[in-house]
């Protein structure tokens, strides 16, 4: 299994996206506020100075809002877990194992099969559909929370929910591609296979995750809350290729999990 870790890393870090992203804004409010003031006869100097702080602050608010602005965006509001019990005790036996604290439970009320994690520091959440819960088995089920939470325990789920989270101006407006491409660097080549890798690791049970992920796209696995903002965050890319983020093909990581 030591294939998880050897995935091909981000070319770009978070904290350099970042500062990008506060330059290009102040640099837009330079001109704009310098002219502005210049027009009506205050010292075009002022402009560059709020230019600056308005970058600075709205990188600030954009990095620090991730982790509610991305569990928004799914649907994520449900967190009635005592209909659930099996979801939760799969979660409390796996989070020991693999050495995590328990994160939050979500369920959003959708039949589509999906997974998604999200965190950001202390913020940690799993986020399933009904139609997960109710569509696989046991071992199916145990697989897709592996999976979730090795994608919390790697640090692939916060710097997914960060990126995106800084990046969501862009991910869905006219400046689509240029968030699309920064997204993609930013996060690894790969990343879904090494996660599911680490995720059989743990179960030692290559077989259940698979066939989750094969009953999962026998059915739908496009909840309401997709977006091409978040499709990469999901267990299953639900959107066909048409994501911000290439992804691997769902049936190959079926055929290379039944295949191990």
């Amino acid at each position: 299994m030591s294939a998880a870790n050897d995935e091909a890393g981000p070319t770009m870090s978070v904290n350099v996206v970042a500062v990008g992203m506060a330059v290009v804004i102040a640099i837009v409010l330079s001109i704009v506020l310098g002219l502005i003031f210049g027009l009506v006869g205050l010292p075009w100097w002022i402009g560059p100075i709020l230019a600056i702080v308005a970058g600075a602050a709205t990188v600030w608010y954009l990095l620090t809002s991730a982790f509610g602005a991305v569990s928004n965006s799914l649907g994520a509001t449900s967190s009635n877990i005592d209909a659930w019990p099996r979801y939760e005790n799969l979660v409390d036996g796996l989070s020991l194992a693999i050495g995590v604290t328990d994160p939050d439970l979500r369920v959003i009320n959708d039949p589509a099969m999906n997974a998604v994690s999200v965190a950001q520091g202390t913020n940690e959440s799993i986020v399933v559909t009904s139609g997960l819960l109710d569509g696989l088995d046991r071992m199916q089920l145990e697989g897709v929370i592996a999976e979730m939470l090795v994608r919390i325990k790697s640090g692939d789920a916060e710097r997914a929910t960060v990126a995106t989270g800084l990046l969501r101006p862009l991910l869905g407006g006219p400046l689509r591609s240029v968030g699309n491409k920064l997204l993609t660097q930013l996060l690894p080549q790969d990343r879904e296979m090494a996660a599911d890798l680490a995720a059989v690791s743990v179960t030692r049970f290559p077989p259940g995750l698979g066939a989750a992920l094969r009953t999962m796209a026998q059915g739908s696995i496009t909840p309401a809350g997709a977006t091409v903002g978040n499709d990469h965050l999901w267990l299953a890319p639900p959107l066909d290729g048409e994501g911000a983020v290439p992804a691997l093909p769902l049936a190959w990581r079926i055929d290379t999990l039944l295949e191990i």
